[in-house]
């Protein structure tokens, strides 16, 4: 179970960990990136990777970076141990900004739903800087749902 500042080191940030021309969103991949290198076996069955768009073009990649936010936010709000054995997945109604007073000075794994139409977004957060590794300061009033694990 790796610490928050262990997930938010091997966070690659919005470096790409995957083909850019193909996969323009890598907000998934780049948390599994993360989740991976900091000791976190995630379940993958089920899940949409790019092992599974082209078996052949990403056979190194096995067994794939996983493509969809809210299919890796569905497997950590029903298995929210992999982060840490007292986490716990707080729903939200509204963005961050609309429950900064639940993210402010808590660090950990947010999920933002629907912020850019159908599209999610999946990422560490810093409630000390109110900051997203992978995304930017305005991503905080996008979505109409948040999910948060709160991590030490």
């Amino acid at each position: 179970m790796p610490t928050f500042q262990t997930l938010w080191d091997n966070h690659p940030a919005r470096t790409n960990v995957c083909d850019a021309a193909i996969f323009r969103n890598q907000c998934a991949m780049r948390m599994g990136d993360a989740l991976t290198k900091s000791g976190v076996k995630i379940p993958m069955k089920g899940l949409r990777t790019c092992v599974g768009y082209n078996r052949n073009r990403f056979k190194d990649h096995a067994p794939g970076h996983i493509r969809a936010a809210q299919q890796l936010a569905n497997v950590l709000k029903e298995q929210p141990t992999l982060l840490g054995a007292h986490v716990t997945c707080k729903v939200m109604t509204g963005s961050i900004n609309d429950n900064i007073d639940t993210f402010k000075n808590n660090n950990g794994v947010v999920f933002i739903m629907n912020g850019w139409d159908q599209t999610d977004h999946i990422d560490v957060f810093n409630g000390t800087s109110l900051a997203l590794k992978g995304g930017a300061a305005t991503y905080r009033s996008k979505g109409t749902q948040v999910w948060f694990w709160k991590m030490t």
